[in-house]
C-alpha cells in the first residue's frame, strides 16, 4: 500500500476531516491533500506529525516508501557537499597552474551560469559533474584552501 493510500485509510478509520487532521498535524490542508493523492513527498517532520495524529509508528507509514521522503535541507546540503567533493578530490592532485585555471573557470561559470540557462560549457566532457552555484563556491573555497596550504599561507578567519 502506498503512503498516500495509507494516509487516506487512516483518516477514514479515524473519521476525521482533512481539515481536522491538517490542524492536528500542523500542516496545510492542501499539503495533506497532496500527500493523500501522492502529489507531494512529505518531510520527516510531517511524517512524524501524522504518525502522532493517527497514533501509529512512523515505520508503519513509511514501510517500503522511505525513498519518497524529502529529508529537507540537511539532506540537500549533504548531497551538495558530496557533489562538490567529487569535483574537488581529483583537482587537489593537480598542479598549482591547473588549480588556478579551474578556479578561474568556476568564476566565469558562476558569473555566466544564469545567462547560459544551466549549460556547463567549461566542463564539456561527459564525465564532468554539473555544479550548482553553491557547489561551485564550495569547490572554489576548497581549492583556495589547498593553494594556501601548498604555499604555507595561514587560513583567513
Amino acid at each position: 500500500m502506498t503512503l498516500a493510500r495509507k494516509l487516506r485509510v487512516l483518516r477514514a478509520q479515524e473519521g476525521l476531516s482533512i481539515i481536522e487532521v491538517s490542524r492536528r498535524a500542523g500542516i496545510g490542508r492542501d499539503t495533506l491533500s497532496d500527500l493523500e493523492h501522492g502529489h507531494r513527498r512529505p518531510t520527516m517532520a510531517t511524517v512524524r506529525a501524522l504518525s502522532d495524529v493517527y497514533g501509529v509508528p512512523v515505520e508503519q507509514l513509511l514501510d517500503e516508501h522511505r525513498l519518497q521522503i524529502d529529508r529537507g535541507p540537511a539532506h540537500r546540503l549533504r548531497a551538495m557537499l558530496q557533489n562538490a567533493a567529487k569535483v574537488t578530490q581529483p583537482l587537489v592532485e593537480q598542479s598549482d597552474e591547473d588549480i588556478q585555471a579551474f578556479r578561474q573557470a568556476i568564476a566565469r561559470m558562476t558569473k555566466t551560469k544564469a545567462d547560459a540557462a544551466g549549460s556547463d560549457a567549461y566542463f564539456p566532457d561527459e564525465t564532468s559533474v554539473e555544479l550548482t552555484a553553491e557547489e561551485a563556491e564550495i569547490v572554489d573555497m576548497l581549492l583556495a584552501q589547498e593553494q594556501r596550504r601548498r604555499v604555507g599561507t595561514p587560513e583567513k578567519a
